[in-house]
């Protein structure tokens, strides 16, 4: 109790403690974690608190600013740029009126190019473009695959044959693959491919027999393998020869890589191992390609997330680029 002056018949209460500020609790509910965000494409960052307040929302330890608060919800538009690709988290802190603060735990995600074989490639044309989150049709399996560079359709009637779409596979960065059973799943299609080419892909395969193959055309051309028996990646026109390296062990995802630029020389690579015992005749073809089976039979145990062939070889930084186009979307290790 202390003396008023100012009014002896009145005391003041002093040194009382403030009632501590009601704590604030914030939660990020989407995206949610591990989501994939495309460069350019706007993306909604919502969440809520548990008493009044205000949001910021930060890319790492970065502001990107004020969340707009309707009573305990909060939502943030945020449109990812360029340097944002790879790996980013998502954070959030709310302040209540009374100025108590709160972190929401961060959400991990990443954020992949929009950049696009169509838009890196220009000094050839693309003649084949597939890949497994674009174009897909899905009946009981995946009925019909797309592709984007010319429209070519890979299309499966029946549907015990069709092949099963995995749209977030996590061996693969959560991006869409399309695998083939090894019993009689495949897709055929006709694109027009030339005799001098660049072929690219994102596969694997889980288990073989001799001779399976997952892309083919008729002729059977070129044949990629583990050792013996062989995967066959890719088949186009020609003879049949295999190549004696291969993947390393099954269930790996790699870049598979092959150019011809004659009718005599291949370069093939898969990841970085340059693949050997290849010695193979090439001829323009527009006859039906096959994937994830030999010519509707040798059906091959595999997947693949992206096929690209080129008419001619894009220009070394086109292939570079290719290369970091792949590698943000999947994973680095693809090229290892």
């Amino acid at each position: 109790m202390v003396y008023n002056a100012t009014n002896p018949f009145v005391s003041t209460q002093s040194g009382a403690p403030r009632p501590a500020a009601t704590p604030i609790t914030c939660v990020i509910t989407a995206p949610t974690a591990s989501a994939s965000l495309l460069q350019g494409t706007p993306v909604t960052i919502t969440g809520t608190i548990s008493i009044p307040g205000t949001v910021i929302v930060k890319l790492g330890s970065t502001t990107l600013g004020s969340a707009t608060i309707v009573g305990l919800d909060w939502s943030y538009s945020w449109t990812p740029q360029s340097g944002d690709i790879g790996a980013q988290t998502i954070n959030a802190t709310a302040t209540s009126t009374e100025g108590a603060t709160g972190n929401a735990a961060g959400v991990a995600v990443t954020v992949v190019s929009n950049a696009s074989p169509l838009t890196i490639i220009s000094s050839v044309p693309v003649r084949l473009w597939l890949r497994a989150d674009l174009g897909v049709t899905i009946a009981t399996g995946v009925s019909s695959w797309v592709d984007q560079a010319n429209s070519v359709a890979f299309t499966q009637a029946t549907g015990g044959a069709q092949p099963t779409r995995n749209a977030a596979d996590s061996s693969l960065n959560n991006q869409a693959t399309i695998s083939g059973d090894g019993v009689n799943d495949y897709l055929s299609g006709a694109p027009t491919i030339a005799a001098s080419y660049w072929r690219c892909s994102v596969a694997k395969y889980n288990a073989s027999a001799v001779n399976d193959r997952l892309l083919d055309s008729v002729g059977h051309c070129t044949l990629l393998g583990q050792g013996s028996p062989n995967v066959v990646l890719f088949e186009q026109g020609g003879s049949n020869t295999s190549a004696n390296n291969g993947f390393g062990s099954t269930g790996t995802w790699k870049r598979v890589l092959e150019q011809q630029s004659n009718a005599t020389t291949d370069r093939l690579k898969i990841g970085s191992v340059p693949a050997t015992g290849t010695a193979l005749g090439r001829t323009a073809s527009s006859s039906t390609m096959t994937i994830f089976a030999g010519a509707a039979a040798f059906f091959a145990n595999g997947a693949f997330a992206e096929i690209i062939i080129t008419d001619g070889i894009p220009t070394p930084t086109e292939q570079t680029n290719i290369d970091t186009y792949l590698t943000n979307r999947y994973l680095a290790s693809i090229l290892t």
